[in-house]
């Protein structure tokens, strides 16, 4: 939206708002994608005090928003595994099915 396009154009041209949005988006890409948890203290304890918990917050909020909320969508694999998943544990194959009509018509 226009309010993503702004702090994109801030984060281009002022140092402070590049590193939080650099910052925050590695926070972003850790929550996402990896199992530890990374909290916005330890971002902001990372800073030096630099950028406060709330900052790191608005800005994940911010880039978000810009975003559309497309952060981590289904891979074609994971999808994959989905599917398989659904499936039954056993599936009787034709051939067992065959010996068990033979059997019961004999």
């Amino acid at each position: 939206g226009p309010r993503g396009s702004a702090v994109a154009a801030s984060a281009l041209s002022d140092r402070k708002t590049y590193q939080l949005a650099a910052m925050t988006a590695l926070y972003l890409s850790v929550k996402t994608n990896e199992p530890v948890v990374m909290t916005t203290e330890l971002l902001s304890d990372v800073s030096q005090g630099v950028y406060a918990e709330s900052e790191v917050r608005n800005m994940e909020a911010e880039i978000l928003e810009a975003l559309g909320w497309r952060i981590s969508g289904p891979t074609p694999l994971e999808l994959a595994r989905h599917l398989l998943a659904l499936l039954p544990v056993a599936v009787p194959s034709c051939a067992e099915d065959e010996d068990d009509s033979r059997q019961t018509t004999s």
